[in-house]
């Protein structure tokens, strides 16, 4: 069956709104500025920031480069569209990928967290922490298959500049 690419979860879309503002406030453009660069109106980025509407890919290339996001609104651009098709195979309409593309270690997990929300990771160790050890497999795969974890090339850049400690991955 086929028909229209299903939208990434709301949450995602909630995330990825919230990077883009923090650039846009580091970078020092107000909202208006942000989106007369990007060729798009205010009315249009208010609710992608906000985390209302889905940021279209171009949107997020265009704010890439405006506000030096260091690769980190490209990740999410490539998280978001792992994100759709992982909304897709859990309504059946396109082959699972069966390919690892998570996280494959405890501190990569966490950073990949840490980049989806910052209260992530302690809220995955209180999960750790209250878990039978027979159980532990289970409760990290269930974390790997977060739609936002499937890390593309880009992702796994910000993973591993947080995991050394670089920093400039952090937004």
């Amino acid at each position: 069956m086929s028909g229209p690419a299903p939208a990434p979860p709301p949450w995602a879309v909630r995330h990825v709104g919230r990077l883009v503002k923090i650039f846009r406030t580091r970078a020092g453009i107000d909202r208006r500025e942000l989106a007369r660069q990007a060729g798009y109106s205010t009315s249009q980025v208010e609710p992608m920031e906000q985390g209302r509407r889905t940021q279209q890919p171009e949107f997020l290339d265009r704010a890439e480069e405006i506000l030096a996001a260091h690769g980190v609104l490209t990740a999410v651009r490539e998280l978001l569209a792992d994100g759709s098709r992982a909304v897709a195979e859990s309504a059946g309409r396109a082959p699972a990928d069966r390919t690892p593309t998570g996280p494959q270690t405890l501190a990569e997990l966490r950073a990949a967290l840490a980049l989806a929300s910052p209260g992530e990771p302690a809220a995955f160790d209180a999960r750790l922490n209250g878990t039978r050890v027979t159980e532990l497999p289970a409760v990290v795969a269930e974390y790997q298959r977060l739609p936002a974890l499937r890390a593309g090339p880009g992702a796994r850049a910000v993973i591993a500049a947080l995991l050394t400690g670089r920093g400039a991955a952090e937004p």
